[in-house]
């Protein structure tokens, strides 16, 4: 899970860094052919450097400085019921997994979106009788939509057939396809799919549209088309929507970018476009550099001895009379290495390994973690780190706090993990080693439990530390502090609370004041 976030975050920066160049750098020079190659070669190498390929080839990413695992975080509810419910619905949903969950559910519906648009060309395609005019297959279509394209298939409204001005919007369609501009906005589509959360993704993916339509109305114009007419044509045709986002409309908005890109003076200087290319080029390298330097502080590698092998080439022919060199000897067995006792290991071969897994040290500690009662008097919550060693024969050991929150919770974290039951041990060269780890303990308050008690039950706490008052629980007194009643017995099993005064509380129970609790289980008795 974390490669993936990893992979996402170094992508996510390329792709911010390709719309910075691509905005400043390459859209103002109004070239469309350089821009669509910028967007596209600037997209495929942030996708292809967000993995680290490009690093590790360039020999950029050294070795790793090892480092102790962390183990991953179990959340600790003071509350129970509905509310620990909803409280583990907030905390799964701004999760890691509930990042990853949610963001499945939208590329899902994104993706549906695509198929719908290629359904639906699909079934007109079958549906409308096609012509064949100047190679393209021509498709009406009734009503007043505008043009667009798809591959080689034309889309365009029947009053059309019979205008002069086929031909000029045939010609632009004809662009789109020779210049494979369906392939790109599928691409992007698909993009789209996968990173609908990247505002840069949008952003390109209009722009490399609006390339698209400068590149075929300069194609158009190419063809000696007179400019006055065809902009003419376009403005009568802007009004008319189109609602499939992987089809070249014959309108696309800004017509008036489309109309001043038309007028302005082709000048296109190869320099400044090199210059351009080169700039980013080293903005990306420096990009790589940092995540290189990220890796190396960051991944864990081992390194293993291997005996450096020497080759010897002999150029030339020995003279005959020149003794013979004696055979090489074979080399001697390996030597197994012991590994000292008083070793620890942060990573080995074979990892350590509570027994039933992940899943049943996750439900260990849940089960036998209990929120402190002095904790949620005081409403203390927060993260506990514990770090432990797993010796050679499995047993836990040097239970230390890293850091703690105080209020009982440190000492809680430490009693839990002390008595995990025995792991099995950790294995490096064949032998069994002491392993550390790193174990995170969150302490979760309910968002409305309150911080501090009317003033009615300070007094009764009061009351009840001096001794005025005493609490039996199914017949026998409690000697423990009120703040540690709820570590003996929750609300929700109690079934009666009875208080006694005076002569009938020394008559029962030998006391003036009596807070009598009975159990439900305890009930019949």
């Amino acid at each position: 899970m974390n490669t993936l976030f990893i992979y996402l975050f170094w992508t996510s920066a390329y792709f911010f860094l390709l719309g910075f160049l691509y905005h400043f750098l390459i859209k103002p020079q109004a070239n469309p052919a350089l821009s669509r190659i910028f967007i596209l070669g600037g997209i495929g190498i942030s996708i292809l450097a967000g993995t680290g390929l490009l690093i590790r080839s360039s020999g950029l990413a050294g070795d790793a400085i090892p480092g102790i695992l962390t183990l991953p975080e179990v959340v600790v509810y003071a509350s129970e019921g509905l509310e620990k419910s909803q409280l583990g619905l907030r905390e799964f949903i701004f999760s890691r997994m509930g990042f990853v969950y949610i963001s499945l559910i939208i590329s899902a519906l994104v993706f549906l979106r695509f198929a719908g648009s290629l359904v639906y060309l699909a079934a007109r395609w079958k549906v409308l009788h096609s012509k064949k005019i100047n190679g393209l297959m021509v498709i009406p279509m009734k009503g007043d939509r505008s043009p667009y394209s798809f591959f080689r298939l034309v889309f365009v409204p029947e009053r059309l057939l019979s205008d002069p001005s086929l031909d000029k919007v045939l010609l632009h369609e004809m662009a789109h396809i020779r210049k494979l501009h369906s392939v790109d906005l599928i691409f992007m589509e698909m993009l789209s799919i996968f990173f609908w959360f990247h505002p840069v993704i949008w952003y390109l993916r209009r722009e490399i549209k609006l390339q698209h339509e400068f590149e075929a109305d300069r194609f158009v114009l190419d063809q000696k088309v007179d400019k006055a007419q065809y902009q003419q044509l376009l403005i009568n045709y802007s009004f008319q929507n189109y609602c499939l986002p992987i089809t070249n409309p014959f309108t696309f908005s800004p017509l008036k970018k489309r109309i001043m890109m038309m007028n302005k003076k082709t000048k296109n200087p190869v320099l400044k476009a090199v210059l351009s290319l080169m700039l980013s080029a080293g903005f990306f390298a420096g990009l790589m550099l940092l995540q290189s330097a990220t890796l190396q502080a960051t991944q864990i590698s081992l390194i293993q001895n291997e005996p450096e092998v020497v080759n010897l080439t002999v150029v030339g022919q020995l003279p005959e009379a020149a003794p013979q060199p004696p055979p090489t000897p074979p080399p001697p067995p390996p030597v197994k290495q012991e590994v000292s006792d008083d070793v620890i290991f942060t990573v080995v071969e074979e990892q350590p390994r509570f027994p039933g897994g992940e899943e049943a040290r996750m439900q260990y500690m849940v089960e036998n973690l209990r929120y402190p009662g002095e904790a949620r008097a005081a409403g203390i919550q927060g993260t506990v780190f514990v770090t432990f060693i797993v010796e050679a024969d499995g047993s836990i050991a040097d239970v230390r706090i890293l850091r703690g929150i105080g209020g009982g919770c440190d000492e809680e974290a430490v009693r839990v993990v002390k008595n995990m039951p025995t792991w099995t041990p950790g294995r490096q060269r064949g032998q069994n080693v002491r392993v550390q780890y790193n174990m995170p303990i969150r302490f979760v308050l309910n968002g409305d439990e309150k911080k501090e008690d009317t003033p009615g039950a300070d007094l009764l706490r009061e009351r009840i530390g001096a001794g005025e008052i005493v609490i039996y629980i199914d017949g026998k007194k409690v000697d423990a502090a009120v703040e540690e009643l709820n570590e003996i017995i929750m609300p929700a099993e109690i079934e009666s609370m009875n208080v006694f005064k005076g002569e009938k509380a020394r008559e029962l129970y030998g006391h003036e004041n009596v807070i009598s609790i009975t159990r439900k289980e305890n009930k019949a008795e």
